[in-house]
């Protein structure tokens, strides 16, 4: 998207990058791995594997660092962990697929 140089694409992909500079890396690269592997489950399976995740956020992930910052502080100034993409372990983003076993 940095690369983008065709201006009628110009301003939707320097937006674009802002609004993902500004999220959870944890959070995207979970959600990626989630539509990659959703790819080939059956739609039970796909809901299984959003109830597992879900329990996995409170848990380990952003979401209540990014209820904080919207929410309760109002600061809209979340500090993700890691806080980019460069910085996260791939391990821990495999941590919330960690248990999942879909059902037959």
């Amino acid at each position: 998207l940095q690369a983008e140089r065709r201006p009628e694409y110009q301003d939707w992909a320097e937006q674009t990058v802002e609004l993902l500079n500004n999220r959870s890396p944890l959070a995207m690269s979970a959600t990626l791995k989630l539509l990659r592997l959703g790819r080939t489950l059956s739609l039970a399976n796909c809901f299984e594997l959003e109830l597992h995740l879900e329990r996995q956020w409170f848990a380990k992930g952003d979401l209540i660092e990014g209820v904080r910052a919207l929410l309760i502080d109002k600061d809209k100034t979340p500090r993700w962990n890691p806080p980019t993409l460069e910085q996260l372990d791939t391990n821990r983003v495999n941590e919330f697929f960690d248990g999942f076993q879909p059902a037959t």
